[in-house]
């Protein structure tokens, strides 16, 4: 009670208002992967391509919800983080049946994905097309949707995130 009092005659305002600003602070400490959920579980989640911190504050300003958005921010990692990471390998996952209906995922599939010998296109039923990024050791370190990328783009972000391997490309 007495710490209350003194808080509230230094600062002029009450004790609940120094653990709201405490609260709102904390929801902008950086985040990492490493108190994070697995790609799997995020997608599990319904997290799939939704990887940056700044999409996190935008669904708790609109959606009020806080297991949600808990849940989003155990999915997410700082968009620094983001900028500069590289993977080792990734594999674009795709429906057979479904990618004809995705002609730039298609074309793509057809002309541009053997330029990439760290990539590897595997097909699942039902799968939306996503790009699994992958760590040196081979686990999923990312999984992004890309249905609505455009040809420029997937080539764009492949050029820039993936290292120079010498895995060979393969359709499972």
């Amino acid at each position: 009670m007495g710490t209350r009092i003194v808080f509230a005659a230094l600062f002029g305002f009450n004790a609940a208002a120094l653990i709201l600003l405490a609260s709102i602070s904390l929801l902008y400490l950086p985040r990492s992967h490493a108190t994070s959920l697995s790609p799997t579980e995020c997608e599990a989640l319904g997290f799939t391509g939704l990887a940056l911190c700044s999409d996190c504050d935008q669904l708790a300003t609109f959606v009020k919800d806080a297991k949600l958005e808990a849940e989003c921010r155990s999915c997410c990692v700082t968009d620094e983080d983001k900028s500069t990471q590289q993977y080792a390998s990734a594999v674009l996952e795709v429906c057979m049946r479904r990618v004809q209906w995705m002609p730039v995922v298609s074309e793509f599939i057809e002309t541009k994905a053997t330029d990439y010998p760290n990539l590897q296109v595997r097909y699942r039923i039902n799968a939306l097309p996503k790009l699994i990024m992958k760590d040196a050791d081979g686990k999923s370190a990312d999984v992004i949707r890309i249905e609505n990328w455009k040809l420029e783009h997937i080539e764009q972000f492949l050029k820039e995130k993936l290292t120079a391997g010498t895995t060979t490309s393969a359709a499972a």
